[in-house]
């Protein structure tokens, strides 16, 4: 103990373990002023409750982890720190020296979210022990039951900028996005292909065929370098409707029923994208002197597919325009302040820059490339604990983050 009557953070009396389901709702209403916004506290618990039964989340997918003293019991002892870790299927990529070609590894990445430690219990280095321990214990965590995987990468989407969790191995990736504004009408003449909505029954075949054509494209590639990938499954897309949906009904604003926008009739010829609304606060900014000091609710694009068989680059980035067009419609209809995608090739780039020539440059249409230096820090820690010789001696800075986009946030 220090003069504060507390433990030290460095103490062996210290240890990484799971909370009770006690522990759980005290957890949940202490952070509840730091994550509620829109909603109130009561409504907070309830989107919390439903949210651990959603299938990425439920049957295991989700782990709360504290930071307590080993001597003391369940439900009485000291909650020092506290996050959580979600199960997500993932995807290694090597280049076989044997083979002469590139190998794929199915695995499993947890991701780390909610870390939180109390006003009062600040500045002892309790996140800081809890996230040291938390780092030795995923790479076998679930590895049992689960395909045997062990844990090759695990990531976390830093809020308190870049350096915090470097400390601990966890380092900072791509970590930009494009912000389209809002529009209302069409321009007066497009020759950008139409494209049609996508509703939730659309979903999970296109999910399946998305994982599908990474794997192809990780396992065609000439590269050496390893990449990762954390798979954009069902039960990720799921898991961010679903809060979207409870948001949107608490708000009144009714249940959202477009997730997307598909371009194409032709398997193998399309390209699409999959969206979530999200809201931190209720009505717009009053005064344009605070826009810089309110987070945007944003029409995020989670996913962002463009099949190889639209072959020339024109009709890639006329294609993606056309889904721009469409999402930049639905965050208007909804009263988003912008529509959001993340860590975008320049290919992608030029397809917003078409649509905001398509409205002649007007100051409503602007396209600003945004980069984030501290919140929603995409942060990767590698362990590449697999036997395979050909990912011996790879470090984090060997790495390429394939689909470094939204879904896999959180």
């Amino acid at each position: 103990m220090d003069g504060t009557g507390l433990p030290s953070s460095s103490s062996t009396e210290l240890v990484l373990s799971q909370p009770t389901a006690a522990e759980t709702w005290k957890i949940l209403r202490d952070n509840a002023s730091t994550w509620q916004a829109p909603l109130s506290s009561e409504k907070y618990l309830k989107c919390e409750e439903l949210m651990s039964h959603v299938p990425l989340k439920d049957d295991g997918g989700m782990t709360s982890w504290i930071l307590t003293t080993q001597s003391d019991v369940p439900d009485a002892r000291p909650i020092l720190a506290s996050c959580e870790t979600t199960r997500k299927r993932a995807i290694v990529a090597y280049w076989s020296e044997k083979e002469n070609e590139r190998g794929l590894v199915d695995t499993a990445c947890h991701g780390v979210a909610s870390v939180f430690c109390e006003d009062t219990l600040r500045g002892h280095g309790y996140s800081s022990r809890m996230i040291e321990e938390l780092g030795k214990t995923l790479p076998r965590w679930q590895s049992e039951g689960h395909g045997g995987r062990t844990c090759m990468f695990s990531v976390l989407y830093s809020d308190i900028g870049k350096n915090f969790y470097a400390r601990f191995d966890w380092h900072p990736f791509a970590s930009s996005h494009l912000s389209l504004p809002p529009v209302t009408i069409a321009p007066s003449t497009t020759s950008l292909p139409k494209s049609r909505p996508l509703f939730t029954n659309d979903l999970p075949a296109l999910c399946e065929r998305d994982i599908q054509l990474l794997k192809e494209q990780l396992r065609s590639g000439s590269d050496s370098k390893t990449a990762v990938a954390v798979l954009p499954t069902i039960d990720i897309i799921t898991w961010h409707h679903a809060k979207e949906d409870f948001v949107a009904n608490v708000l009144s604003l009714g249940k959202p029923r477009v997730r997307g926008s598909i371009v194409g009739d032709q398997i193998g010829r399309q390209a699409w994208c999959i969206w979530t609304r999200s809201w931190y606060r209720q009505g717009p900014v009053t005064s344009d002197s605070h826009k810089d000091e309110v987070e945007e609710n944003a029409l995020q694009i989670l996913r962002l597919v463009v099949e190889e068989n639209v072959s020339t680059k024109a009709e890639r980035i006329a294609a993606t325009a056309s889904l721009f067009f469409s999402a930049q419609l639905e965050a208007a209809k909804w009263n988003q302040d912008a529509c959001e995608v993340w860590n975008v090739s320049t290919e992608v780039q030029t397809a917003a820059e078409t649509i905001q020539k398509l409205f002649g440059g007007q100051s409503t249409n602007v396209i600003r490339l945004v980069e984030r230096h501290e919140e929603s820090i995409p942060s990767l820690r590698w362990y590449g604990n697999n036997p395979l010789s050909d990912l011996q001696g790879t470090t984090w800075k060997d790495i390429d983050w394939i689909a470094n986009e939204k879904y896999a946030w959180y």
